[in-house]
């Protein structure tokens, strides 16, 4: 059979046999049931948890709002445009609105890409604000959490009202994306930043689609700490269409979301393969966003497996951590070592670092990527091809001719579900 698979703005087609092919795995397809304005207003109406977007900002007037990057799918500007005609109505002025790129380590967007993500009126008529997680000017500390120095951008901090918005999708690290996550990491400070990282990976290292795991705890405590005031979640589709929001407090809005994006992104696995193709769509810039897709693959295929990881990468490994393909150069245990023995410059680098590792570590990795040379992929510890066709034919030489096959189409956003 004839597959085709996103990869970055194109697709890619290549022959799968019928009878190798234990199952597709990509995202459902659910259609929007209303228009997002509807839905986005019945939201705001009904928020849960918490009281109505009226009484929290009150008499209040300075408005600060965290949003999702480039890197994710989350419609920014549809989602903004109700958010915003709310708050005008309740008496807030435009420029008493700041909107803050929650882009955590994430290079800063481009002015195209702001009026991409965010929409021409909007970037024209409103404040936005790149997050500088490494510029002492932008930060401020208010405290710990666990021995974690709460480091935060401080214009964001000093906001009356500090509001959030972001997609609800599966996350490798944290479980899901959004809730309190758009906070940390996405405002926090290189310490804060780095010591999540590092926590997350010591402590689960593929946390994709869980919620009661610790770095969780770390996330909602940090969100609070910082007074976070309210949230407006989305679920999206594959075409970034609203199928649901969720208003309201960081943590019980966040929670009924979750449930609603498990029934888009969370896919049942029928077996675990020998061989899992795998493609990072939508997180596809760079390594550092591709990366998710073997979390996925990793759920999928079985241990001691081969994985195929097609993605563009057309930004490299990272732009933002340029000595990170060193650290992946690395073993697990030369890392955790590393970490524990405080002899890393980049701790964020070396968290995500030895997630992966571990990952890499349970299965044969190949990479199909225009993006990545064969000096990357020798970094990565990766095996290089031109082609899926290639890299499969290497695999089947090493698993055998019956070997059985997952494919996963958006490897990037999908949640494979392990029966248990």
């Amino acid at each position: 059979m004839l597959v085709n698979i996103p990869y970055g703005s194109k697709s890619l087609s290549f022959n799968l046999e019928d009878s190798k092919l234990l199952q597709i795995l990509t995202p459902k397809d659910f259609k929007p049931k209303r228009s997002y304005e509807e839905e986005i207003i019945d939201s705001l109406k009904r928020p849960i948890g918490s009281s109505n977007l009226s009484s929290v900002i009150g008499s209040k007037r300075k408005v600060g709002i965290a949003c999702d990057d480039i890197t994710r799918l989350t419609p920014n500007e549809s989602i903004l445009k109700v958010l915003l005609k709310e708050l005008r109505g309740l008496g807030v002025k435009k420029e008493d609105i700041t909107l803050f790129i929650a882009l955590g380590t994430h290079r800063k967007m481009r002015d195209d890409e702001i009026i991409k993500k965010f929409g021409k009126d909007i970037a024209e008529e409103y404040h936005i604000e790149n997050h500088e997680y490494n510029n002492p000017e932008m930060l401020e500390k208010v405290g710990e959490i666990d021995n974690l120095a709460i480091w935060v951008n401080k214009y964001f901090l000093r906001k009356e009202v500090k509001m959030s918005i972001g997609g609800i999708i599966p996350h490798c690290n944290a479980g899901w994306g959004a809730g309190g996550k758009t906070i940390l990491p996405g405002l926090a400070g290189f310490e804060s930043v780095g010591k999540f990282h590092c926590y997350s990976a010591l402590t689960v290292p593929n946390a994709l689609g869980l919620i009661d795991i610790p770095v969780r705890e770390v996330i909602d405590s940090f969100a609070k700490k910082i007074g976070l005031s309210f949230i407006l979640n989305v679920i999206y589709n594959r075409k970034a269409e609203t199928l649901k929001a969720f208003s309201g407090d960081v943590i019980k809005a966040h929670r009924e979301g979750i449930k609603e994006s498990k029934k888009v992104y969370g896919i049942e696995l029928k077996g675990k393969a020998d061989i899992t193709i795998v493609s990072s769509y939508p997180a596809d810039l760079e390594f550092w966003q591709a990366h998710k897709g073997l979390a996925s693959g990793d759920i999928a295929n079985r241990e001691g497996g081969g994985i195929i990881l097609v993605t563009p990468c057309y930004e490299g490994i990272s732009v933002a951590h340029k000595n990170w393909g060193e650290l992946l150069n690395h073993e697990p245990e030369e890392l955790k070592d590393m970490i524990l023995n405080n002899r890393v410059e980049d701790y964020v680098a070396a968290g995500l670092a030895l997630a992966i590792a571990i990952e890499r570590s349970k299965h044969k990795v190949c990479i199909v990527s225009e993006g990545l040379s064969y000096k990357d992929a020798e970094k990565l510890k990766f095996e290089k091809f031109q082609t899926i066709e290639e890299a499969l034919d290497y695999l089947k030489r090493i698993y055998g001719e019956e070997s059985k096959i997952n494919l996963l189409t958006h490897g990037g956003e999908t949640y494979p579900i392990a029966q248990v």
